[in-house]
């Protein structure tokens, strides 16, 4: 296991991005990254002590596989995330969840439709879960017309509702400082 900010090449490009965001000052919740907990032995003896490092929790249980972002395409939805764990047994349960997600028929199917190939097995980042008034995603591209624009799509509470598609969040288009709004529901 390793600390946030020590996440290595072997991590995925999520765990290096909050090590990078950590190094640089920014506010990113307390966690570790487990590289490859398919493939390397023990990591579930040093639960205990890396959730007692990080207080009471609960957690958030995130894959960050090498594979998973990349320039044409992402696996953003495809992979295991589980939220508001609290215990070892329920943190490890869901760590091997997570890393064992890129072999779901889902994601092997995207990887097909994308030409990419799954992650066999996806690091994981445990990080001490955020109780946030709105959550949602960043897209670095139109998530539909491909073109080169960032979009937030938002809702009151966490994101997960917004990533399974079980509401119409809000939606904003952003170029630079200037922001604009694309699809308002009332709700942020």
């Amino acid at each position: 296991m390793l600390p946030l900010p020590d996440a290595s090449e072997r991590c995925g490009v999520k765990a290096r991005n909050l090590g990078r965001l950590l190094r640089a000052g920014y506010r990113v919740p307390d966690g570790f990254v487990i590289p490859d907990p398919l493939g390397d032995p023990g990591w579930e003896r040093e639960i205990e002590a890396g959730l007692h490092r990080l207080g009471p929790g609960p957690f958030a249980v995130r894959s960050s596989a090498l594979a998973e972002d990349g320039v044409e395409s992402s696996f953003a939805g495809q992979l295991t995330t589980t939220l508001g764990v609290t215990t070892s047994a329920e943190v490890i349960e869901a760590v091997h969840r997570s890393a064992a997600s890129g072999s779901s028929p889902e994601a092997v199917a995207y990887a097909a439709r994308t030409d990419r190939e799954a992650p066999a097995s996806a690091g994981v980042i445990v990080q001490v879960m955020v109780q946030p008034e709105t959550a949602g995603i960043m897209f670095t591209r139109h998530p539909v017309s491909g073109a080169e624009q960032v979009v937030i799509e938002a809702t009151r509470g966490l994101g997960d509702s917004v990533v399974a598609g079980t509401v119409t969040p809000e939606a904003y288009l952003v170029d630079g400082a200037h922001v604009q709004v694309a699809r308002h529901r009332g709700g942020c």
